[in-house]
């Protein structure tokens, strides 16, 4: 059964058309290494967090060192020794001990993926939630936090939310991403806007995200 809402909270924000924010979405799917530093894009972003965490105390409500950090898994199958940005997001987060990652949920059926459909035809909370199980682990967890690169309606995330529900009934479940796509450029602030918000689930399946 889908969950009607989810909290989730997003680093940065992005304007899907603008063609110098395509540059960083790519860097964040590819993981890319900063050239003065040697660090990759996840070891900068987990650390920025981290320092977010003092200045910005509505972000301590996700991050804890009794919070496991579930990484959302790709929309394909994934083969082993494929880059999962989620996955490295969630290692770096419990490198600097701000979670500890519990690598449990698999995708055992492909979706459509979103960025290459057009709107209408993009999966819907359901289709995600049926693609997905979740692996048995050992841990009980009481706090779960989904990690994810990018979100845009909450589909995916709502979907992992709602297995996540079943397996572990008594946990609270929330989200963190990284990137917030922002359709309406009027809406968009700049790239550094943090918040929190809830995805919520609409009436004829599909979801949006709102602040």
């Amino acid at each position: 059964m889908l969950l009607s809402n989810l909290r989730f909270g997003a680093f940065l924000s992005y304007v899907p058309k603008k063609e110098e924010h395509k540059a960083l979405v790519q860097a964040l799917k590819q993981d890319k290494v900063f050239s003065d530093s040697g660090i990759t894009i996840c070891e900068r972003i987990a650390k920025e967090v981290k320092e977010k965490l003092v200045i910005n105390p509505e972000f301590s409500e996700f991050f804890g060192d009794n919070v496991f950090l579930v990484p959302a898994p790709k929309s394909s199958l994934t083969k082993p020794g494929t880059l999962c940005v989620p996955k490295r997001l969630a290692e770096e987060f419990s490198k600097i001990r701000i979670g500890t990652i519990l690598d449990c949920l698999e995708r055992i059926t492909e979706v459509t993926k979103s960025s290459l459909s057009n709107p209408k035809d993009r999966p819907k909370p359901i289709d995600h939630y049926n693609s997905i199980i979740v692996k048995r682990v050992n841990q009980n967890p009481m706090k779960i936090l989904l990690i994810d690169n990018i979100i845009t309606r909450g589909a995916t995330i709502l979907g992992c939310a709602s297995k996540l529900r079943e397996s572990f009934p008594n946990a609270s479940i929330k989200a963190f991403v990284v990137l917030q796509a922002i359709s309406n450029s009027k809406n968009f602030k700049s790239i550094e806007d943090p918040y929190t918000g809830d995805i919520i689930l609409l009436e004829d399946g599909n979801c949006t995200t709102q602040r």
